[in-house]
């Protein structure tokens, strides 16, 4: 497991879990330390990214459009994030709206759901591009 001041990052064979740490503003400085990180873990190679943001308290806008961006995308074939809410999942699919995500992207309530979608990514790349639940 590696911890940075943001987040946890662990794998699970070709799922890389990334837990937001709780009560945190995430703003552009924040987000790039988050992505350069799980680059690092992932040394090179694709996973699936389950992103659990459940204990979030906001994430500014050029925060989102950061981790919806190309640069922001390297070493992930899909993203499953985790709200905790739903109106963190309607606010969380509207981000998907309007950023639209390099990659195959979908907001989940419940970890295992995610966790489940995101198996389908790990022996083969999906076409899908980013699907709302």
């Amino acid at each position: 497991m590696f911890e940075n001041e943001f987040s946890t990052i662990e794998l699970y064979g070709k799922i890389i879990i990334g837990t937001l740490k709780d009560n945190l503003s995430i703003d552009l400085d924040a987000a790039k330390i988050i992505v350069r990180d799980r680059i690092d873990v992932v040394k090179g190679d694709e996973y699936a990214l389950l992103f659990d943001a459940s204990g979030v308290i906001s994430i500014t806008k050029a925060a989102r459009e950061y981790f919806a961006s190309q640069e922001a995308s390297v070493g992930i074939n899909a993203a499953a994030i985790i709200v905790h809410s739903p109106i963190g999942m309607m606010m969380g699919n509207f981000f998907l709206k309007i950023n639209s995500p390099e990659k195959p992207t979908r907001i989940f309530l419940n970890r295992e759901a995610a966790f489940n979608w995101l198996k389908k990514y790990t022996n083969s790349h999906g076409n899908e591009k980013t699907n709302n639940v």
